[in-house]
């Protein structure tokens, strides 16, 4: 009796223990999407608003957890999946939070922040890299936490469940649950300057 007691315990602290590392990892993403926009005369709670951005995310790291995290009993080829589906997550978190940076202060900053001078601007540059870098490591990081806690198919249910009744209550309000996505704004910025071009 005890032995079944405590390992149903083990099995409970295992799942609670995975559904915090998934909110953590979604809290991470929205945060690295966030932080690049956020104004600091804004409150705080705005950089927490999840936009349509984490939403692709999310299924990308769906359909990664379906994959296979390359667990026992899993194939080489589910496990190549996830871990291409992650990498595609890192940058796209990466490349949108440059992007925001970018529209928001212009790549030139840094020539302004540090001089033109050629070993400055290198490590202004080099800086940036790293900076990007990490983001992607951390990205990485959580973008694991999140394909753990769905490989459970009861949470992945319930993010289901959750994101259709947050999608009809942004329609019911104005469109005033998630933030407007990153993307069309790439988009458009690619098409003009290859109109440009």
């Amino acid at each position: 009796m005890t032995k079944t007691a405590n390992a149903d315990t083990l099995v409970v602290m295992r799942h609670a223990t995975v559904t915090i590392g998934l909110l953590a990892g979604l809290l991470l993403l929205d945060l690295f999407l966030n932080a690049a926009a956020v104004d600091p005369r804004a409150a705080v709670v705005t950089l927490l608003r999840p936009s349509i951005d984490l939403l692709v995310i999310g299924a990308l790291l769906l359909g990664a957890a379906q994959a296979g995290a390359g667990g026992p009993g899993r194939s080489g080829g589910a496990n190549i999946s996830h871990r291409i589906i992650r990498g595609i997550v890192c940058l796209y978190v990466v490349g949108i939070a440059v992007h925001i940076l970018a529209r928001r202060f212009g790549l030139s900053t840094v020539v302004t922040l540090i001089g033109a001078g050629g070993a400055a601007l290198a490590a202004g540059w080099a800086l940036l890299v790293l900076g990007a870098a990490a983001v992607a490591v951390l990205a990485w990081i959580a973008s694991g936490l999140v394909t753990r806690g769905f490989s459970a198919v009861l949470a992945r249910s319930i993010f289901l469940l959750v994101l259709a009744l947050l999608a009809v209550i942004h329609v019911l309000t104005g469109n005033r649950v998630f933030s407007s996505s990153e993307i069309p704004r790439i988009v458009r910025e690619i098409t003009v300057i290859f109109r440009q071009g």
